[in-house]
């Protein structure tokens, strides 16, 4: 049990699956990215050890992926590489203030083998399993997803994260089910429940409610923007934080924002964090990285407020 009396996930290190690409942006920048990618540089620098299952193009971009895997503190023993398929690319816009994506056909990380994937996570069993959807574009990648959740005997964290046409929501819905831990916006929420956006606090408890019952999810977190976010559960339980105040003279993008946030709800598992601790550091996270360009920081001091209020050793 936790220090609040919740189940906590066994102590060890979390496994990651997923896409590994390169953001691009209007102004000529390229930046390390992908939702499971940010998750895991977040999780590395805070003293996790997560190890990424993935793949990369036998490439120049393979190799500094790779290279910037040991400095972040990613275990990369589970990344593969491809003799043919380049490395993932994405083209980021911001419409509005808000990023839309332009994700790349016919990467590597659209063709991550089972036999691998399978020997890094037997190396080490993980304590958590990770992923979200846009990984399972692709037939390969989707099987030796199905295969390793078949196998995992480890409870899995899955980051829903929408990207249409690539993430279809029949099939977010699958890789929704069963989950122990499921991460959506209040939008995505809807869209998975064919319904609207809930206008009220009462109304998303109803569609959270409805959703953990048809999908068998055990925990569902929900995010709605400056409202904060929600964690309900499958026995009724209710948690909510409010979101952490954004200087808006300090905002650049918000490009990872709810990957912060997957990242130290992963990491709350890990430590034992109770479920209202782990939002609101979540939250604290998540809007700090709306300060920097892209989602993963430059700088490794980006994360010594959080490791001292966190007390997580250098």
């Amino acid at each position: 049990m936790d220090e609040a009396g919740h189940d906590a996930v066994s102590p060890g290190r979390p496994a990651i699956f997923g896409e590994i690409l390169f953001d691009r942006f209007p102004d000529g920048m390229r930046v390390l990215g992908g939702a499971p990618l940010n998750v895991a540089a977040h999780l590395g620098r805070l003293g996790a050890a997560p190890r990424f299952v993935g793949r990369v193009g036998a490439d120049a971009a393979g190799d500094a992926v790779l290279e910037r895997f040991a400095r972040l503190g990613i275990d990369r023993s589970g990344v593969q590489r491809d003799p043919e398929l380049p490395t993932g690319e994405v083209d980021v816009r911001l419409d509005a203030g808000e990023p839309a994506y332009d994700i790349l056909p016919d990467r590597a990380w659209d063709r991550i083998e089972l036999a691998p994937a399978r020997a890094a996570l037997a190396a080490q069993p993980p304590a958590l399993l990770y992923h979200g959807v846009l990984a399972a574009r692709s037939e390969r990648s989707r099987e030796t997803l199905r295969a390793l959740r078949r196998e995992a005997r480890a409870p899995l964290f899955v980051d829903v994260n929408l990207r249409a046409p690539w993430t279809p929501l029949d099939r977010a819905r699958e890789l929704a089910r069963g989950a122990a831990w499921l991460k959506v916006s209040r939008d995505e929420l809807a869209r998975l429940g064919e319904a609207s956006p809930a206008g009220d606090d009462r109304e998303l408890a109803r569609q959270a409610g409805r959703f953990i019952e048809a999908r068998a999810v055990e925990h569902l977190v929900v995010t709605w923007g400056e409202r904060g976010a929600w964690l309900f559960d499958a026995d009724g339980g209710v948690e909510h934080a409010h979101a952490t105040p954004i200087d808006r003279e300090r905002l650049v993008d918000p490009v990872g924002a709810g990957d912060a946030m997957a990242a130290a709800l992963v990491l709350g598992l890990l430590r034992g964090w109770s479920p209202g601790r782990a939002l609101v550091r979540g939250g604290e996270l998540a809007a700090a990285v709306c300060s920097i360009r892209g989602a993963i920081p430059a700088d490794d001091a980006f994360y010594d407020p959080f490791r001292e209020r966190w007390g997580i050793a250098r």
